[in-house]
Order: C-alpha cells, then structure tokens, then sequence
C-alpha cells in the first residue's frame, strides 16, 4: 500500500511539472512543442487511473501547473495597488491557480468514470473522449461564475497566425478541442502495438494539421494586407501615455497625467486626425460631472471627430434610484459634449467589486471605496461621423461571447484597457493576444488602447499592422480597416452547433465506433 501511495504521488507531482511546461507554450513564449510532450502523459495517466480520487488529483496536478506558471503575473496587481494588500501575493500565486484546478480535477475524474464504464481500452475512442471532456470543462471555466477564458489551449498557436484562421470557421473553442485532441495523439506514435496505428494517427494529424496550415496560409496570401478597404475619412489617433501604476491616482499627479495625454494627443499631423482615443481609467476625473475637464479637454478634440476616452462615471442608476459607480468608456465632441458612452458589463471580481462583501477580509482592488456596478448601455456605439463599434473595456475581450451581437453588428471592435496591474510580464502579452483572436473569428478590425501597453491596430485577419510596445509612451496614427463584407461561419452558428457536434463525436466514440485495439 505504501509503495502504491508513492507511486501515486510520484505521478502527481510530474503531472504538476508537466502542467507548469505547458504554460510556456502560450504568448510570450513559443515553446508549443510542450503540449506535444505533455499531454500523452495526462491521458494516459488519466486512462489507467485505478480510483476518481486518482484521477481527480491527476488532472488537478496538471491544471495547477499550468494555472500557477500561466498566471503567476496575476500577483502583481496586489503590489501595484498597495504595500497593504503584499500579503496577498501568495493568494495571487497560488489560491486562484488552485481553485482553477479544480475544472481540469472534474475534468480527470468524468474523463476516468467514462473511460471505466464505456470504453475500457486505451485507444482511438479514448483520445477523442478526453478531448471532448477537456473542451467540455474549459467551457465552462470561461463561463460559470462570471467565467475566465484566460490562456485556453487553443491560444498555444498564438505564434502560428495561419493556423489561427481556422478560428474564423469554429471558433477559439474548436481550436481548443483540436489542440488538445494533436497534442494526445502522439501517444499512439509511441505506445501502439501495430503500425496500421501508427500511420492512421500519423496521416491523421498530418492532414489535419497540415490542412489547418494550408488553409490559412491561402487566405491570408489571398488577401493581403494590400488589399484592405478602408474607412473614408478616418484616421484614428490611439494614445499610450504610459503612466506607471502606482502613480496613476496620485491627486497631486492627476493634472500631470491629463496634460501627458494632451500633449501626446496634439503632437505632429494632429491636423489630419478625426478622432482621438485614449486608454481605459485615462481621466482621472469624472467627466460626466466635471464641465471644467471637459472644457479643458476641446482645444484637443478635432473639430469634425470626437475623443474617445476612459473614466469612471458616477450617477443614479435608472432601475435602482441609487448611486452607482461605473468603468466607463465616454465620447466628447468638439464642443466637450458627452454624445456617447458605455459602461463595462463584464467586472472583474476583487478587481471591480467584492463578491460576498462583508464575508470576506478582503476589498477589491481598484482605488476608491465603491464597488462598480455592471453597466446596461447599448454593446454597440452609433455615431455620427464614425462606423458603429462595439466598445471591450479591459477583460471583456476575452470572452468570445462579449465581442458578438448578432442583432447589431459593429464594424470594428476598441479595446480599451490599462494592463499597467500586471508589469512588463506575461500577462499583457497573453491580453493582446486574446484580443487578436477576437477579429479573427468575427472578420472585425480591433483598434487596442492600453495605458502601458501594448497598443495594437489588428486588421480583420488578426494581423498586427502596428504596435507600441510595453513601457513606451507614444502614439499610433492608422486608417480604419471595413470589415469582412460576410459574416463567419462561427458568427452565424455560434458556439451551440460546435457542442452539438462535439457531443455526436463524443457518443460515436462511446458506443457506436469499435475502436482499434492497441
């Protein structure tokens, strides 16, 4: 019993190590021969597993990894916001990592229950079954309390931006489930008995992966970026002032701040500027309230555009008579008049507002003693002199769902976001890389604001064409590029019909298809 136990933990702790390699294969880095490496090993693992606990803490073990070296950059927002909150840096390092964990431990469990009760062998079933659990469980990560779509295995091909296209058929989900699927099939490369094995998954993941390849190396050699079609008179002026964290609400700094953005807003060609846009939480102050700074901020504003700009917004909520607080996204004409806003629906928990307020011994974190609330406003802006968009403040870009209305479709996506929480780690360079991936799958041009970094123009195709880094000040002048005259296959289906279809291969693999012994 003893040497079981060892054993036991002796696979759990090099699933923790297997786990914690993965995470190098998302942005920054492009390490995604790990997955190749270390997914054989979780499902075959989880395929022998004697017991659920075991399984439960197989699959536990690899999501901890991974969640606590993919996210480790988290607790850095617990130091940028105050020297009292430092206490809470292992809670950032380990506590939510382990609560992750837990999807990918139910994953290990339902994939081992499955496996003991329908399957019993280890074959080309079993590799299709574990992939369908995974995407099960990492939709539902992205979906269930608030949801956290964050570093999904899809993104591991960030680096491979013909690949990435396929996302425009299903979807970071379908991308998802056929990461994971790759990456577990070279275990039959390995361990099968017969070569009929070997060389169906071999021409298996060669025609699969290889057609993934060559379809989006045609149509991005098919449409250039040449031959984009751009927005008349438009030209956008995307500002990154660059203000360090821990200063950013400093009172005696706020002026400081404004007079930065100006100053990088009315630098060379302002002339041939139609509007301005500057990153999330830019003003700091309440602009809804506070005519001397919008006054203050005309002689910036083109005449014939607007300045499209970041700050809280402080009123009465309309449902609840109530004073509510709100991250907000404003439009000001030239004559310093609001003509549109957005407040963010999607709110960070702890970041925005504390769940179980009262409960527990911690407040959010961002600056000021009312929580946000989460807007009701329109998803979609309409203005007068500017193709209608669809407002992402900060996080909301990460989830496919806030960037679609099926109704009302934008014609270019703005992201605004200050990612200056975080410092020059992984983690701004995972956001924008989520951001890119929604053009992809809505055929929309992204226009990315951020306070530190890094600000991007991302064409339709999720081409970056161009950025400013992390930590520089500075500004980007670009066109607007028209999006896809179609809509995508993923917009028009959405992510039910790819369940669906998951599932049918999920039941073939269970009861219908008999599986070559290995």
């Amino acid at each position: 019993m003893k040497k079981i136990l060892n054993y036991t933990i002796f696979k759990i702790i090099f699933l923790f190590i297997l786990g914690s390699v993965t995470a190098f294969s998302f942005a920054p880095y492009k390490q995604i021969w790990t997955i190749f490496f270390a997914f054989p090993f979780l499902f075959h693992f989880l395929s022998i597993a004697h017991s659920k606990k075991n399984a439960f803490f197989y699959g536990w073990a690899f999501g901890f990894g991974q969640f606590v070296f993919g996210l480790h950059w988290i607790s850095n927002a617990f130091m940028n916001q105050s020297v009292d909150l430092v206490w809470l840096v292992p809670i950032g390092i380990i506590g939510f990592p382990f609560g992750l964990a837990f999807f990918t431990g139910f994953m290990g469990l339902t994939y081992q229950y499955l496996f003991q009760k329908y399957l019993k062998q280890i074959d080309l079933r079993a590799v299709f079954c574990f992939a369908c659990v995974w995407y099960f469980f990492e939709y539902l990560r992205s979906t269930i309390l608030t949801g956290f779509p964050w570093n999904l295995m899809g993104y591991a091909f960030w680096p491979f931006e013909s690949i990435l296209q396929t996302t425009y058929i299903y979807g970071i989900f379908g991308l998802s489930f056929l990461t994971v699927l790759w990456a577990s099939l070279p275990y039959f490369l390995v361990k099968s008995k017969t070569n009929f094995v070997r060389i169906s998954v071999f021409l298996f993941l060669s025609m699969t992966i290889g057609g993934a390849y060559f379809y989006g190396e045609k149509r991005l050699e098919h449409n250039p970026i040449e031959s984009l079609v751009y927005h008349p008179n438009v030209m956008l002026r995307l500002v990154q002032g660059n203000i360090d964290q821990g200063l950013k609400w400093a009172p005696k700094l706020a002026y400081d701040h404004l007079k930065i953005h100006k100053d990088l807003s009315k630098s060379e060609n302002w002339e041939n500027v139609t509007h301005i846009i500057w990153p999330e939480t830019a003003v700091p102050f309440t602009l809804n309230q506070d005519q001397n700074c919008r006054d203050a901020l005309c002689e910036i504003i083109p005449l014939k555009g607007d300045l499209i700009v970041g700050g809280n917004r402080y009123d009465k909520d309309k449902r609840s008579d109530q004073f509510q607080r709100w991250n907000s996204l404003y439009v000001l004409n030239a004559m310093g008049e609001i003509v549109g806003y957005y407040d963010k629906q999607h709110l960070v928990p702890f970041g925005e507002y504390t769940p179980l307020k009262g409960l527990l011994p911690i407040d959010k974190l961002v600056e000021g003693g009312l929580d946000f609330s989460p807007g009701h406003t329109s998803k979609v802006l309409t203005l007068k002199n500017l193709p209608p968009f669809r407002p992402l403040v900060c996080y909301e870009v990460i989830f496919p769902d806030e960037a679609m209305d099926i109704d009302n479709r934008a014609q270019w996506f703005l992201n605004i976001t200050n990612d200056g929480w975080y410092g020059n780690s992984a983690g701004p360079y995972q956001h924008l890389q989520m951001a890119r991936m929604r053009s992809i799958e809505n055929g929309i041009p992204l226009m990315r604001v951020a306070n530190t970094g890094i600000s991007a123009t991302i064409d339709p195709y999720g081409r970056m064409l161009q950025t400013l880094p992390y930590g520089e000040r500075g500004i980007i002048d670009t066109k607007l590029p028209k999006p896809l005259p179609y809509k995508n296959v993923y917009f028009l289906l959405w992510d039910w019909f790819f369940v669906v279809i998951r599932f049918l291969i999920f039941l073939l693999c269970l009861f219908y298809w008999k599986g070559q012994k290995n």
